[in-house]
């Protein structure tokens, strides 16, 4: 059998674009005759009769149609291929990654160690702050691309939900009743500890309580993820926290996942890029990570309980 060739693709997309071998010959840069040449060599290569001609007008066939789609969609790939390993492109020696700490506390060290092992030559950085500054970040060129909770995507930006992570009310055995269900009325005398505003877990926590109709306690701040699971972990506080930051003190029983009433929902994690680069990333950066996060178990199995929908319009976690 014998192959095709880029230059006999380009010639049949030109003409079901343009609509005649004249202008997909004037596009380009060749004689009518030379544009002829390559359908007739396509056509033998593949075996089928691609065009019907009644004189000057010609149509597809129906070999001609499904051929029209599949020519398409390996174009746009091939210049896709193109773009990111042409020597001008900004991306090449590094893909820069920004992402919220409750993955970077939890698996970056994986992250980075799988991106690297599947593109060595590729130099992996890492942005680690609030979806706000991250999406700043990624509208500035600064980062390539964002590993968000429930961020609120702009205009300029495509996303793309790659799972659901687990939040749950966690405090140390024996802070609160370790069985009954926990309502918002059971954590009025406990201290909550959680992220500052704008913050979608803070924005959890007020709606949490305003559902019952009981005012939110006076809150203990802190920026970091990492020293909110540290206050929990040793009984100083109770917070609502992705449940993998604290999975393995769970399993052994040290901390108590909590039934709560009203429920929490699972809450997205979704890749962000802009628009313009989101073919690439989305087949070059999301597909590692995604894998990555499955391995460590960070994801909530999908079905009726991962439902989930953002607790607040806050845009940090």
């Amino acid at each position: 059998m014998k192959r095709f060739t880029i230059a006999q693709l380009d010639a049949f997309h030109a003409i079901c674009r343009l609509g005649t071998f004249s202008a997909a010959a004037e596009v380009l840069h060749l004689t009518q005759p030379s544009v002829s040449q390559r359908i007739a060599e396509l056509e033998a290569a593949l075996g089928i009769r691609i065009f019907d001609r009644d004189g000057k007008k010609i149509s597809l066939t129906r070999e001609g149609v499904l051929l029209e789609r599949y020519v398409g969609a390996s174009l746009a790939l091939l210049d896709e291929i193109h773009h990111v390993f042409s020597p001008e492109h900004d991306h090449l020696g590094a893909i820069r990654i920004g992402t919220i700490d409750t993955l970077a506390y939890t698996c970056l060290a994986n992250v980075a160690q799988a991106l690297e092992h599947e593109y060595p030559a590729v130099d992996v950085d890492f942005m680690i702050s609030t979806n706000q500054l991250l999406l700043d970040a990624l509208d500035r060129h600064e980062i390539d691309i964002a590993f968000l909770l429930q961020p609120d995507v702009r205009a300029n930006h495509w996303g793309k939900e790659i799972g659901k992570i687990d939040v749950a009310w966690l405090s140390r055995r024996g802070t609160l009743d370790d069985h009954a269900p926990l309502t918002p009325q059971a954590l009025e005398a406990t201290k909550v500890i959680a992220r500052h505003q704008p913050s979608m877990l803070n924005g959890v926590i007020r709606n949490w309580f305003a559902s019952a109709k009981v005012p939110t306690p006076k809150l203990t701040l802190c920026s970091s993820i990492g020293v909110i699971s540290k206050f929990v972990e040793r009984g100083l506080a109770a917070s609502v926290l992705p449940v993998c930051i604290l999975d393995e003190q769970i399993k052994n029983g040290e901390v108590i996942r909590h039934e709560a009433v009203p429920p929490l929902m699972a809450m997205g994690i979704h890749a962000i890029a802009l628009q313009e680069n989101q073919a690439y990333f989305d087949r070059l950066v999301v597909p590692v990570v995604q894998a990555e996060l499955i391995r460590a178990r960070i994801f909530v199995a999908s079905g009726p309980g991962a439902k989930g929908a953002p607790a607040s319009s806050h845009t940090t976690i």
